[in-house]
């Protein structure tokens, strides 16, 4: 089962420059075929983000966390090793954007795409990965976890 250590709220707080400070997690989102869970989550650093980005974004600091990106799938988007920001109070799917999801017992960052007949389309950004379809059937095995929001990285250089 996983665990997530729980971060006091205060720690949100803007400071006297107008930043905040959110924290890493150490949990890889796959961009490929998908790894267990971890056993636990915990904090390994602290990003720092402008809080006039944040309000320009409509975001909440208490609601996002950093985690990084495992795999190729979904290059040219995002490479391994970059980090993302993961608002976990966006959890209803927007065609089209990438989110955070758990699926069985895989952690996976895809694209999502809701279909006419309630199936959800999973989709990686690199073409040599096929897409996946998850039947209305199967939808409660899906956790989205959040949307991306924000990526750090030098992917593709």
């Amino acid at each position: 089962m996983q665990r997530v250590r729980a971060v006091d709220e205060s720690e949100y707080q803007d400071d006297d420059e107008g930043e905040v400070r959110i924290p890493v997690y150490d949990v890889r989102l796959q961009a490929g075929p998908g790894a267990q869970p971890p056993e636990f989550i915990e904090t390994l650093e602290r990003l720092t983000f402008k809080s006039s980005w944040l309000r320009k974004k409509r975001l909440r600091e208490a609601d996002l966390r950093i985690v990084t990106v495992e795999g190729d799938s979904m290059v040219p988007t995002l490479w391994g090793g970059d980090k993302v920001a993961v608002n976990i109070n966006q959890r209803n799917v927007v065609d089209g954007r990438v989110f955070a999801l758990a699926y069985g017992n895989d952690l996976r960052i895809k694209r999502l795409f809701w279909l006419a007949d309630g199936r959800l389309r999973i989709v990686s950004d690199n073409k040599a990965y096929a897409e996946e379809i998850v039947n209305s059937e199967e939808i409660d095995r899906v956790v989205i976890i959040g949307q991306v929001m924000h990526k750090m990285g030098e992917g593709g250089l």
